[in-house]
C-alpha cells in the first residue's frame, strides 16, 4: 500500500464519497483486499457505513507520471 486518501464531492448536494488506495500493481489488489476484510475493525467500519451507502462500485486506474 504506497497511499490511502478519502475524497468527498465538492460540486454539489450529491453526497459523493471517493475511497483513493494507491498499490504498487493489480497482481496484489487481491490480496491486499483479502488481508483488509480479515481486520476485525474492517468488520466493524463496514457494519456501520454499509446502511449509509446508496451504490458502489470500483473503478481502476493506472497512475501515469512524467518522471
Amino acid at each position: 500500500l504506497r497511499g490511502f486518501r478519502i475524497l468527498t464531492d465538492a460540486s454539489g448536494p450529491f453526497f459523493t464519497v471517493v475511497t483513493e488506495i494507491e498499490i504498487e500493481s493489480f497482481a496484489v489488489w487481491p490480496q491486499f483486499m483479502a488481508a483488509e476484510f480479515a481486520l476485525p475493525q474492517f468488520a466493524d467500519w463496514f457494519a456501520r457505513m454499509t446502511p449509509l451507502v446508496e451504490s458502489g462500485r470500483r473503478e481502476f486506474y493506472n497512475l501515469v507520471t512524467s518522471d
